[in-house]
């Protein structure tokens, strides 16, 4: 009874086991009817060689592949390629047949080729090789791997050429079948596939039969089986190629040439299935993988047979050159299931084929020239008819009818009878009521196509041939079987069955009004509510209602780029425009809600179609792909999916009866089904493949000491602060349309968000030394990403002056620089204080200087003049004439002053020229010899060559000589006194030295003597000077290139000064080329500057008043009053104080002559001359500068301004009055040069003076008004821009007439001239030139000309 039971419960199990496994086969077949598309790989894809004949997965993920050359690992993206190197015993130890791939349960690749068996080693990705040794019997018994297997107790099965082993921990092999092993001579030793059962039964094929080997109590028990003729259950072939165990635990073996055999768990034989027996599609079995499913892959030498285990029937997958998702290659090696599910197919000649379960299939329908397909490839419309067959427009080539159980299409094109379709261009299509299909052809009008008896009927929605009319753009069929047609240009028309015609709708009043011309997609609604799109907006018909109204919704500006129209199943409408998106509108609500590619994820803001499947998800097709939105998800499909192309076509899209979705675009249609689209959950493993160093590829242990182990295998990189430009890449394993994988990295320490990027490289240019880790992460073709990021530390480390000794080091030298600059401080504060009071020094006696020479001025002024009044009074004049000699030492010790300043601030330029500094010398010698007389000194001159050429500054130098002469004199005792003044002539450079014989200058001396400010003691002159003469001379030689220094001995004190011969040691414009300076008038003494005896001449009176008017301008009231006074004896002078006044009495009395002080308030000296000379109403008048700067730059600035005459203070009475008198001469003369001028023919002067611009245009105003009788002076001035009396005054001043003499003058030359040229009579000519009055144009013309004007009649 107990044993009942058992067997009763025990049948009840599996009867329930085998119910649930029926079950799944169910499933999974029902899932399997989905047609199978394959992606590839090749060698273009960058595969190392087309034969894949092993396939594996290791445990990171990656993907490796043996071919007939080399092996490959392909992580998504791309292929690592790996290759024997006969240099290096790690490498692999043969490229030819890599016959056998496994991953093993400790995670360990090993490789099987033509010469041994590999272990690969990720952390330096190298090879451990086991080879054959024919001494050692516990070596692989062949090098010739043909398979590898792992049995469930994790021992590793080699099959060789020779044998099987089995490898042990230690490394050694046991062996079978072979010489010294196991079961030699059971079967052969040519071991060819290895499986382990359910039962852990070791099922061994080999290419001359198979064998199980059990191990039992440590004794290997071996049972054989063969192919035997007559036994018709025994093996068909004993050449076994592979062996694999289904769900049901029952045994498959393929063989090489007699197809499969089924050992059924229950069944005692063999079941065979060949290609005559079964739908195997070749006899020759490679390879046998039973999937996930439960299905059986079968690898053959035609194609891959996939067997169902609950229909008992295989489907074959062959290449078809005219399905480019068909395998590419029929004969197949190797087949293996990824962990995500994905099969991939090892050809020989076609590379590595995969399928994914998990990725969409499209179907694309395309146009075919050499087969019957779709007549054109751009799809425009669709319509299903109640047999489930499609009518399907095209852009140009017709229509088309697709026979969806056939596969055939029917071609419908525009001919020249009148019978068939009226354009090929089709918009729109739509069956009636009656199945009866209407056709919108595109500027053929509208076509109907009874289907019953396969006529044609055309029509015109009017009677006018108008090309608008034609523009058919949609049209539908309603449930009342009215048919709706839209145009482009005309508006909405609806078809009048009773008559037969269309009736427009754009007809104000009437019913159906639609105020739209372009149509563009019409719609109707679950709710029999007809809905319009067009160029202003959407417009909806009620149901039941005969007036269309115009949506009014937010963001109403959308609802005029609407194209497309649908609804979904809750009754919301939804809206796809051109170029702002996708909307749905809630007729509850009454709101549209907006979403396009900036807020929600979509490829494109070009909706062209919408459709809702049967599971509420929504699918729009785009310029860039197809969209399915869904729960609030948008996922997208492109290219990368398999779709045909990206373009879809406006309006092309149908889902038919059973749910399948239809796409129009521009490159097919494509078909599919979405309930069979399953999504990759699988977050893919983001693995680091690669690593460049400025571009260069970075290997395991290279000459970078970089990678110590393999990028994939260590925590952390180090780079020195030299390596600071690298990349690295990184790649996510998922293989499911990889090119859609997406990629973010993050460098913590550097970057804040995440860096998403379609190229996973990441690259870092100039990083700063520190730690920091890079994560990467990644989304598979579906976007899922993976919610841990993979992470790899990053250190850079500091360059060596960033180090903790560098920075020691820093700190011991911050300390002694510290100390250095403390004590630099010290010292130059010091210094600085010296200097201020240096600066401060020269400063005081420059700002004396300044303030000393204008009193001077007022001092020497009227000495002169004092000195000349006293001629008859001997005693008064001798001692004014030692007052003025004190007076002119005083000027030059001032001027002294500020030459050294200037040499100080370093203003002070050269003005250099070429002379014979002998003579130069000799002339400031003799210039000192009645000194030398007064003073009983020997004096003499003495010269190596007699003409010397120099390039020097007179000016400068002559202070030099005169300062060494001077000292000499001063220093020289008056008895037994010698100095000799010497030019020797010593190679490139001339010597010039001043000997004397005084008293000496002592060592103590001898170094401070050029110093600024020091004197050499001498009691008895009591030291007068400034202690500044030899450091000026010091600084003038050294401008010249030259030295002042002294040489003294026991005798003389010599001072020496050298100067170099030539110019090159000059800068070009330092020389003066033009300078040309009357020796002798260099060294006149002061007294003798001014000695010209100032002699009166005749003053020429202006016709405005008898004096020249002169202004003074100065804001020193003692020097105006002073020129006042000697000015006003011979000219009217008026006065102001500063140069802004000065302008608006000048522009007011325009004087004769102005004379201007330069430092002045508010306006200066130079920018008052500056606005005379450049005002035309004042440039004429002459402009004397004076000012108490010395200088040539001084003088230059006050010449370019327009000066006249630039004077430096002090100036004598006699030079004044001089220069003023030949100014007004000069400009006397320039006036009657005028004068004469204009006393010529009109329109033929000439002028040549500065005003030349102004009198042309006076001459040209007058020329242009002669015959103008009303031209006065008020109007002649208006017309130059000048007041009446500025203008009355200018003219005077140029020409020394008045205005109207000067107008009448130029009227009475021209009559002149038309009596001469006989142009008309007294009147008429009087008329010409601008008289009303004949006689008093006679008169006139008599007083000028001595004769009437009569007489030339």
């Amino acid at each position: 009874m107990t044993n009942l039971k058992v067997s009763h419960k025990t049948i009840v199990q599996k009867a329930i086991g085998l119910t649930l496994l029926l079950f799944v086969f169910m499933l999974n077949s029902s899932a399997q009817k989905k047609s199978i598309s394959f992606d590839k790989l090749t060698v273009e894809s960058g595969l190392s060689q087309s034969s894949v004949i092993s396939i594996t997965q290791d445990s990171m993920g990656f993907m490796w592949f043996g071919t007939k050359d080399g092996l490959n690992r392909y992580d998504s993206r791309q292929f690592e390629i790996f290759k024997s190197n006969p240099n290096d015993s790690t490498s692999l130890s043969s490229n030819q047949n890599i016959n056998a791939l496994l991953t093993d349960s400790k995670g360990n690749l090993w490789v099987g080729t033509q010469n041994g068996l590999n272990k690969y080693v990720p952390q330096t990705k190298s090879f451990i090789r086991f080879l054959n040794d024919p001494k050692k019997k516990n070596s692989l018994s062949n090098n010739t791997i043909r398979c590898i297997y792992e049995d469930k107790d994790g021992n590793l099965w080699i099959g060789t050429e020779n044998g099987l082993n089995k490898l042990h921990e230690d490394g050694t092999f046991e062996r079978f079948f072979c010489e010294n092993g196991r079961g030699y001579g059971v079967v052969n030793p040519i071991i060819k596939a290895v499986y382990q059962d359910s039962k852990r039964n070791l099922w061994v094929g080999t290419q001359a039969g198979l064998v199980t080997i059990n191990l039992k109590n440590g004794i290997y028990k071996l049972k054989t089986y063969f192919h035997s003729n007559d036994d018709a259950q025994s093996l068909s072939a004993n050449d076994i190629n592979s062996i694999t165990e289904d769900l049901n635990h029952n045994l498959w073996i393929g063989t090489h040439f007699n197809g499969l055999n089924l050992l059924s768990k229950t069944n005692v034989g063999f079941k065979h299935f060949t290609t005559l027996n079964s739908g195997l599609c070749s006899n020759i079995i490679r390879k046998i993988l039973v999937d996930k499913d439960g299905f059986l892959w079968i690898a053959t030498l035609n194609g891959i047979s996939i067997y169902d285990p609950v229909n008992q029937e295989f489907k074959n997958q062959l290449h078809n050159p005219e399905e480019s998702t068909s395998l590419n290659q029929n004969s197949i090696y190797d087949i293996f299931q990824d962990q995500v599910g994905s099969i991939w197919v090892g050809t020989y000649y076609g590379g590595v084929n995969v399928y994914h379960p998990n990725a969409i299939t499209f179907k694309v329908y395309k146009h075919y020239s050499y087969k019957n397909s779709l007549s054109s490839n751009i799809i425009s419309a669709m319509e299903e008819d109640k047999l489930g067959n499609l009518w399907i427009g095209t852009e140009a080539e017709g229509l088309n009818y697709y026979h969806h159980k056939t596969g055939y299409f029917t071609n419908f094109k525009a001919e020249d009878s009148k019978n068939g379709l009226s354009s090929n261009l089709i918009k729109a299509v739509s069956l009636d009521n009656n199945q009866n299909l209407w056709i919108a052809a595109y500027e053929g009008g509208i076509d109907f196509y009874d289907t019953q008896s396969g006529k044609f009927k055309n029509y015109r929605l009017s009677k006018s041939n108008n090309l608008s009319e034609k523009r058919i753009t949609f049209l539908i069929s309603d449930d009342k079987d009215r048919l709706w047609v839209g145009t482009k240009g005309k508006g909405l028309y609806l078809f009048d069955r009773a008559n037969d015609q269309f009736m427009p709708l754009s007809v104000y009043g009437k019913d159906y009004y639609l105020p739209s011309l372009n149509i563009i997609n019409i719609y109707q609604d679950r709710n029999k509510n007809i809905w319009v799109a067009a160029d202003n907006g959407v417009f909806y018909l009620r149901h039941g209602q005969n007036q269309f109204v115009k949506l009014i919704a937010q963001k109403s500006s959308f609802l005029n780029h609407v194209v497309v129209i649908s609804q979904a199943s809750d009754g919301k409408l939804l809206f796809g425009s051109s170029g702002d998106g996708f909307a749905y509108y809630s007729p509850k609500q009454r709101k549209l809600f907006l979403l396009n590619t900036r807020n929600s994820g979509l490829p494109s803001n070009n909706i062209a179609a919408i459709v809702e499947d049967n599971e509420q998800a929504l699918w729009l097709s785009t310029d860039k792909g197809i969209a399915k939105i869904a729960q609030g998800n948008i996922r997208t499909y492109n290219r990368n999916d398999g779709l045909p192309g990206n373009v879809f076509n406006y309006h092309s899209v149908l889902k038919d009866t059973e749910g399948t979705l239809y796409f129009g675009g521009y490159n097919g249609l494509v078909s599919f089904d979405p309930e069979g689209i399953n999504e990759n959950k699988t977050a893919p493993k983001v693995v680091f493949t690669h690593l460049r160093l400025f571009n260069k590829e970075i290997n395991v242990k290279d000459d970078s000491n970089l990678l110590p182990k393999s990028l994939n295998t260590i925590d952390e990189l180090v780079f020195n602060y030299q390596q600071n430009v690298f990349s690295l890449d990184f790649s996510a394993l998922n293989f499911v349309k990889a090119k859609k994988n997406s990629y973010a990295y993050k460098l913590e320490g550097f970057d804040k968000d995440w860096n998403y990027v379609e190229d996973p490289t990441a690259t870092f240019t100039n990083l700063p030394d520190g730690n920091y880790k890079l994560l990467v992460k990644g989304a598979n073709n579906d976007g899922i990403w993976n919610n841990t990021a993979s992470g790899l530390k990053i250190r850079v480390k500091p360059p060596f002056w960033k180090t903790w000794w560098a920075y020691l080091f820093y700190l011991l030298v911050s300390a002694a620089l510290f100390y250095l600059v403390l004590r630099f401080l010290l010292i130059r504060a010091l210094l600085k204080r010296e200097h201020d009071v240096h600066q401060m020094k020269l400063a005081f006696f420059t700002n004396v200087s300044h303030e000393i020479r204008t009193p001077l001025t007022l001092i020497l002024g009227p000495l002169e003049k004092l000195i000349q009044d006293t001629q008859q009074n001997f005693d008064l004049n001798k001692q004014l004439q030692i007052v003025d000699k004190n007076a002119k030492r005083l000027m030059r010790l001032l001027n002294e002053l500020m030459d050294f300043r200037k040499i100080e601030s370093g203003k002070m330029k050269l003005n250099l020229m070429a002379d014979n500094i002998v003579s130069f010398v000799h002339e400031i010698y003799l210039s000192f010899q009645q000194l030398a007389i007064q003073n009983n000194i020997v004096f003499e001159f003495k010269s190596t060559k007699k003409d010397i050429e120099v390039y020097f500054d007179k000016e400068q130098l002559e202070k030099i000589i005169f300062n060494l002469l001077s000292n000499a004199f001063k220093f020289t005792d008056h008895k037994k006194g010698r100095i000799r003044v010497q030019v020797l002539h010593q190679d490139d450079h001339v010597l010039i030295k001043i000997l004397d014989n005084g008293k000496g200058i002592t060592e103590t001396d001898k170094g401070k003597i050029f110093t600024d400010f020091y004197q050499v003691p001498n009691h008895q002159q009591r030291n007068t000077g400034t202690g500044i003469g030899l450091a000026l001379s010091k600084s003038i030689a050294k401008m010249h290139h030259g030295d002042l220094f002294l040489e003294n001995d026991a005798e003389n004190t010599s001072f020496c000064l050298s100067l170099k011969i030539g110019k090159e040691h000059y800068k070009p414009e330092e020389i003066n080329q033009n300078f040309n300076v009357d020796d002798s008038a260099l060294y006149q003494l002061q007294s003798e500057v001014d000695a010209i005896i100032y002699q009166q001449n005749p003053k020429k009176g202006s016709i405005v008043s008898n004096q020249p008017l002169v202004l003074v301008v100065d804001d020193n009231p003692e020097v105006k009053d002073f020129i006042v006074k000697t000015l006003g004896r011979y000219y009217q002078v008026i006065t102001t104080n500063d140069g802004l006044e000065a302008l608006g009495i000048a522009l007011e009395k325009i004087p004769d002559v102005i004379v201007s002080d330069v430092m002045m308030p508010k306006m200066d000296g130079f920018e008052f001359c500056a606005k005379i000379k450049t005002d035309v109403r004042t440039r004429h008048i002459p402009v004397v500068l004076l000012t108490a700067r010395t200088g040539d730059l001084h003088e230059l600035e006050g010449l370019k301004t327009g000066a006249d005459v630039y004077l430096t203070k002090p100036f004598s009475t006699q030079k004044i009055c001089l220069i003023i008198e030949n100014l007004l001469a000069l400009h006397q003369n320039m006036r009657d040069k005028f004068s004469q001028q204009f006393s010529l023919e009109p329109s033929k002067v000439q002028i040549e003076s500065s005003d030349q611009e102004f009198l042309n245009k006076v001459m040209q105003l007058l020329e242009d008004n002669i015959s103008n009788s009303e031209f006065n002076v008020n109007a002649f001035a208006s017309e130059i821009g000048m007041s009446t009396p500025v203008f009355y005054k200018k003219i005077d001043a140029l020409t020394g007439l008045t205005v109207n003499n000067f107008i009448k003058s130029i009227r009475l030359k021209r009559a002149l001239q038309l009596f001469q040229q006989k142009a008309g009579n007294v009147s008429e000519v009087a008329y010409m030139v601008g008289f009303n009055d004949a006689k008093y144009f006679s008169k006139e013309f008599k007083k000028q000309y001595g004769k009437l004007p009569s007489s030339y009649n």
